[in-house]
């Protein structure tokens, strides 16, 4: 083998490793995309190329449909609170109209019927900083609260 012909082999090999390296990096040099997500370019009617996202929602829309969920449970939450009231004041009609034990079953349940109301009011005053993570279990938290006092008012005395 020629000596000529060893450099050519030589530079060529030593040239190789250099050469891949450029061509790996050579789509290295576009700047991410906001919010870290990928996006493709595609060429659209005009000539004029657009952009298309890959992901899901980005954060700020999740952050605004997670405020929509509260808000909307809380005003449904308002709503049964609404409702309870009306049936505690016709417990209390019925309390202050019984006498002897259905009278005292009348009014444990009208105990028991405001205690599970005042957790609901106080679960629904801190719904705004429950996180995500954890909003099924605090909705289940103030949905068993609200069922109590409901149990606790259509409850009624079975004796004469």
């Amino acid at each position: 083998m020629s000596n000529a012909r060893r450099l050519g082999l030589a530079l060529a090999l030593a040239l190789s490793p250099g050469a891949l390296a450029a061509l790996a990096m050579s789509g290295c040099d576009r700047a991410p995309s906001p919010g870290g997500r990928q996006a493709q370019e595609q060429p659209s009617e005009g000539g004029k190329s657009a952009t298309l996202r890959r992901e899901g929602p980005g954060p700020d829309e999740v952050a605004r449909d997670f405020a929509a969920k509260r808000r909307e449970f809380r005003a449904q939450t308002e709503r049964d609170l609404a409702e309870l009231d009306r049936s505690i004041d016709a417990l209390e009609r019925d309390v202050a109209a019984a006498s002897g034990e259905a009278k005292r079953e009348l009014e444990a349940s009208l105990v028991k019927a405001r205690e599970a109301r005042r957790a609901v009011k106080e679960n629904l005053e801190v719904a705004d900083t429950v996180l995500e993570a954890t909003w099924d279990s605090f909705k289940a938290k103030v949905r068993k609260h609200l069922g109590e006092a409901r149990v606790s008012v259509e409850t009624r005395p079975t004796g004469p």
